[in-house]
């Protein structure tokens, strides 16, 4: 009987070693009230906000020590996304990015093995996932949302502008 305490508390230092690896970034910049946001993540979660102020502010839960958020913004394009350290195996963590973006921006998410949320965002919003799920709040412009393997709930604005749907095999709605 004594092998299963011993068991017992490797497996679970094993979960404090894990949990201890995952940690919370914070970044902000300036950003154009009306320019593109780019956000792209490898598994986990991207929820993007819109909100009225003209700066991209980004909290990210991330695991894996080489994992890192880059936040870079220029010429009225920022960029958002999570890089992995040199050797790093493509199946190093999730991140679970939450980007509050000026409202009127037009916003590019793509994830492979991450859902995206979006709300609040009246631009154009072009957003694409492979095997993960997509619920947006659709805003005016032309809007472009496309998954393999995953979900799609929509809801729009009642705004003009066009929407071009593309789901491999998951639901519309």
């Amino acid at each position: 009987m004594r092998t299963f305490p011993l068991a017992f508390a490797a497996i679970a230092a094993s979960f404090a070693f894990g949990a201890a690896q995952a940690r919370t970034v914070e970044k902000q910049v300036s950003a154009d009230p009306r320019g593109a946001v780019d956000v792209s993540d490898v598994a986990g979660r991207i929820e993007i906000t819109g909100w009225d102020k003209p700066e991209v502010a980004v909290t990210a839960d991330v695991e894996g020590d080489s994992r890192q958020l880059e936040v870079k913004s220029e010429a009225g394009r920022t960029s958002v996304r999570i890089t992995r350290g040199s050797g790093e195996s493509s199946e190093g963590g999730e991140a679970r990015l939450e980007v509050h973006v000026p409202r009127a921006s037009e916003v590019n998410a793509s994830a492979v093995s991450a859902d995206i949320t979006s709300r609040g965002v009246a631009g154009a919003q072009n957003l694409h996932s492979v095997s993960g799920g997509i619920d947006a709040e659709l805003g005016s412009g032309n809007n472009e949302v496309k998954t393999v393997s995953g979900g799609i709930h929509l809801k729009g604005s009642g705004r003009s502008g066009s929407l071009h749907v593309t789901s491999v095999s998951g639901e519309v709605g």
